[in-house]
């Protein structure tokens, strides 16, 4: 909807900064991972305004996440130990 034009956006500076304005009433709505959001409830600010914004149950999206390493022996031995354990990650 966003490529055809029929559904409006704003690009944001980071996450915290979307969830302020959403929490504003600047914007509607926001796309983000839920761990980030419960992440981000620590911070001061968002922590204030965290209770008046709820979350869609229903999931958008359900991404991999990637890991990247220097390359360098210490960023090797660091890739080493996440591909040895990925399902304690």
């Amino acid at each position: 909807m966003i490529a055809n034009g029929s559904q409006k956006f704003e690009s944001g500076i980071d996450e915290k900064q979307n969830i302020l304005k959403l929490a504003k009433g600047r914007i509607d709505a926001i796309i983000m991972d839920i761990n980030v959001f419960e992440y981000l409830k620590s911070d001061p600010q968002i922590a204030k305004v965290a209770s008046l914004l709820q979350v869609n149950p229903k999931i958008v999206q359900d991404k991999t996440l990637h890991v990247t390493f220097n390359n360098t022996p210490e960023g090797k031995k660091w890739c080493d130990i996440i591909n040895q354990r990925p399902s304690e990650i």
